[in-house]
């Protein structure tokens, strides 16, 4: 089967090896992975700040780039919010909004794609438990996408899902926070990170780039947090390293 993975920016200028090992899971699920030229950027950073003409722009270069009727894998989450939410609203004037509506069905998040089709449960593989937290964007929370992270991890991957309260909360990166508001952002995601380490937490997990750059930025900063950046990972990282 024929997979178009949309990596998206952040992937393509900070995390390249998040883009590698997605392309290794989805190969080792039987997909034919095609990485889009020219589609780099949904438009989420100009949309996050307020710059709709400049996400209008870039959102629909995207849209003609990725038309057709390839499934669409978004690696990020934010990514998956455009397309599934967004995009088609800052679009409804232009030539590209019924492509746009079209490709509504064609979008999927990394887990979804993930869960449905690969037919080697991954604690198999991996032979040992252990307990994650997953961190689910805002913008999945609130935007009504299935949420496909949790129960990926624990019913076929084998992992002890655990369940921290804070992670119900947006780790500080959420609507450009981080630049707007730095000392709030950090102070967000540094207690995420003692949550998690209280609740004995080995691995946090999200689909969501901004969040992981996020998250690894502040555990950097403060070390007195324990908590190694390595161990703050994509599900496609965790994937690869199980495999």
């Amino acid at each position: 089967m024929e997979v178009i993975l949309f990596a998206g920016c952040v992937v393509d200028q900070f995390f390249p090896e998040t883009g590698f090992n997605a392309i290794k899971v989805m190969e080792r699920m039987g997909c034919t992975v095609r990485i889009p030229g020219a589609a780099g950027c949904c438009g989420s950073p100009a949309w996050q700040h307020a710059q709709e003409e400049i996400a209008c722009e870039v959102a629909g270069r995207c849209v003609t780039e990725l038309s057709g009727e390839v499934p669409v894998v978004a690696l990020s989450s934010d990514c998956s919010a455009m397309f599934l939410t967004h995009v088609p609203q800052l679009l409804h004037n232009g030539s590209a909004h019924h492509e746009a509506r079209a490709m509504q069905k064609r979008v999927h998040t990394f887990s979804q794609w993930v869960s449905q089709h690969s037919q080697l449960p991954m604690g198999k593989v991996r032979g040992i438990t252990t307990r994650v937290a997953c961190h689910v964007a805002c913008c999945v929370q609130h935007e009504g996408i299935a949420q496909s992270l949790p129960s990926l991890l624990s019913d076929w991957g084998g992992f002890t899902c655990v369940d921290v309260p804070q992670f119900s909360v947006c780790c500080g990166y959420g609507g450009g926070m981080h630049r707007s508001n730095p000392e709030l952002s950090e102070r967000m995601s540094a207690d995420k990170l003692r949550a998690a380490r209280a609740e004995g937490v080995e691995y946090i997990v999200t689909e969501d780039m901004g969040c992981l750059m996020q998250l690894r930025s502040v555990a950097v900063q403060q070390p007195d947090l324990s908590w190694k950046p390595e161990r703050i990972v994509h599900l496609a990282d965790l994937l690869t390293e199980g495999w």
